[in-house]
């Protein structure tokens, strides 16, 4: 009887754990504190080494002053990632390994100035 019962809560934690590791939430406000639009964010867990996924904001960039919840497309139990944003001068920005487990905002500055992770 003992033998089932510590079987019994032994599964109950690992479910429940789990069940905590996917209820992660991943997204992230993106506030663009710059003077010029925001076109592109392509987000890739730390272990890829290039962007490849698609644009998030598909065709509607954000512009100086405003921002949008955003969240990776494909997050695989990840929560550690690589933002690239793009602006509509050229300019590119690269924010590395941000934990968007935690993190719920990304304010961008533009002109090389460092993001801010919140």
């Amino acid at each position: 009887m003992k033998t089932f019962a510590v079987c019994a809560v032994a599964a109950a934690t690992l479910g429940l754990s789990t069940l905590q590791a996917s209820a992660y939430e991943r997204w992230f406000n993106l506030v663009n504190d710059s003077n010029d639009p925001i076109v592109s964010v392509r987000i890739t867990n730390v272990h890829d080494e290039y962007f490849h996924g698609p644009n998030l904001l598909g065709n509607q960039p954000v512009g100086p002053g405003d921002n949008v919840r955003l969240e990776p497309v494909k997050h695989q139990g990840y929560c550690r990632f690589d933002v690239e944003i793009l602006y509509r001068n050229g300019e590119e920005q690269n924010i590395w390994n941000v934990n968007l487990c935690e993190a719920t905002r990304l304010v961008m500055y533009g002109n090389g100035t460092r993001p801010v992770v919140a």
